[in-house]
């Protein structure tokens, strides 16, 4: 990790200057405290270290989950087509056996099974439609920092967080703290913060 271009206590007080003004109760050695607490946190758990690289982010990438949803609900759609078919013959070979009453009960929890399936179904299809997940081409610290960010302005700012444009107060706010902990200057965060606001993490 590089060094920051700025110091540490410059980058502290820019940060509480883009969040001014403050929530209601909420002083400069407050604001200062949370924002020291915030770039400690994420230089003690490096994303790198939460995410190892061989396995990726712990909420996995849009594209992959994206196929493996797409490859249970093809499994799914197998599975209820065989189900279908001779129905009352895969019923009898599952319950021959057993009497009549347990041979109902049998029937009911492949009903239920299938009634699942259809759950799984359609969340697998609502995956699809728009995966949940993190975006490769972002990178974790651009993720983590954004959502940092966020939530600090939450905390300390009276101002709510808004990525209409990269010069927003929650924009400007994530990138110093990236500069925070990865020591890269004036990195475009806006892509990430507005990711963040819509939920798409």
């Amino acid at each position: 990790m590089k060094a920051p271009t700025r110091s540490y206590e410059e980058l502290v007080a820019s940060i509480a200057d883009v969040l001014r003004p403050w929530r209601d109760g909420i002083d400069e050695q407050q604001a200062l405290a949370e924002i020291r607490v915030s770039i400690r946190d994420m230089l003690q758990h490096e994303p790198d270290v939460i995410w190892p690289p061989e396995l990726g982010p712990e909420i996995g990438y849009r594209g992959d989950n994206k196929r493996h949803a797409e490859n249970i609900l093809d499994a799914i759609n197998r599975l209820n087509d065989l189900l279908s078919k001779r129905w009352t013959q895969f019923v009898w070979s599952l319950t021959w056996t057993l009497t009549a009453e347990r041979s109902a009960a049998k029937e009911e929890k492949i009903v239920e099974l299938r009634e699942r399936l259809q759950r799984l179904s359609e969340d697998c299809g609502k995956i699809i439609q728009n995966p949940p997940g993190v975006d490769p081409r972002m990178g974790y610290r651009q993720i983590t920092v954004a959502n940092v960010a966020f939530w600090l302005m939450i905390d300390v700012s009276s101002k709510r967080p808004a990525a209409g444009h990269s010069e927003s107060a929650y924009c400007l706010a994530a990138s110093l703290l990236f500069e925070a902990v990865t020591g890269e200057a004036d990195r475009d965060l806006q892509r990430a913060c507005k990711r963040r606001l819509t939920g798409a993490m």
